[in-house]
C-alpha cells in the first residue's frame, strides 16, 4: 500500500514543525501539527492542559489526537510534537498511513535545544527524561523510520533536502 503521508518526528517541537512545513511546501503536501489538533480538539492550549491535568493527561491527548489525524489525514507532513518519541505505540500508528522521518541530534545538542527552547513547556520533564528519550528514540524509534536524520550540525534546509531525498528512494523503490 503507498503511504501518502509523511511524519517527521524525534526533535525538538520546533524543529518538527519547521521541517515539516519545509517539506509539505517543496513537495505541495498539506501540513498537519498534532499540537494544533490537541489544542482545537480540546479547545485550549498546550502548557494550561499540562499545567491543569498533568503530563500523562496530556499524553493520554496527544495519543487522541494521533489516532484523529490517522483516519483523516491525506497527502499530508504530520510534524509531532517532541515528546512523540516517548510514545511508541503513536508512531506505530503513523507508521500505517505515512513514511516516518526521524530526526535525531547528539546528546549535547538535544539537552542544549530543550534548555534554550522558551516554548517548551515540558523542559524539566524532558530533561530529565533526555537520557531515556534518547535512548527510545535509539531503540524503538530508529527502526521504525523510513529515514533517520541526524540534525545536529546541519541546518533545517539541509534536513528537508535529506529526507525529501530519501522519500524520493523509498517511493521510486515501491
Amino acid at each position: 500500500m503507498y503511504k501518502r503521508n509523511i511524519a517527521v518526528v524525534g526533535g525538538m517541537r520546533n524543529v518538527n514543525i519547521k521541517v515539516g512545513r519545509m517539506i509539505a511546501e517543496e513537495l505541495e503536501m498539506n501540513t498537519v501539527l498534532v499540537e494544533d489538533t490537541i489544542e482545537y480538539v480540546n479547545n485550549s492550549d498546550i502548557p494550561s492542559l499540562v499545567r491543569d491535568f498533568g503530563t500523562e493527561y496530556y499524553y493520554a491527548l496527544e495519543d487522541s489526537a494521533v489516532d484523529d489525524i490517522v483516519n483523516k489525514c491525506d497527502n499530508s507532513v504530520i510534524a509531532t510534537t517532541g515528546t512523540m518519541a516517548l510514545n511508541v505505540p503513536s508512531i506505530e500508528k503513523l507508521k500505517k498511513v505515512a513514511y516516518i522521518i526521524l530526526l535525531t541530534a547528539d546528546d549535547e545538542t538535544t539537552l542544549r535545544r530543550i534548555d534554550k527552547d522558551r516554548m517548551c513547556f515540558l523542559k524539566d520533564e524532558l530533561l530529565e527524561k533526555s537520557h531515556s528519550l534518547l535512548r527510545n528514540i535509539a531503540v524503538k524509534i530508529a527502526p521504525l523510520s523510513d529515514a533517520v536524520i541526524d540534525t545536529s550540525r546541519i541546518l533545517p534546509d539541509a534536513a528537508v533536502s535529506l529526507a525529501i531525498s530519501r522519500m524520493e528512494d523509498i517511493i521510486g523503490n515501491e
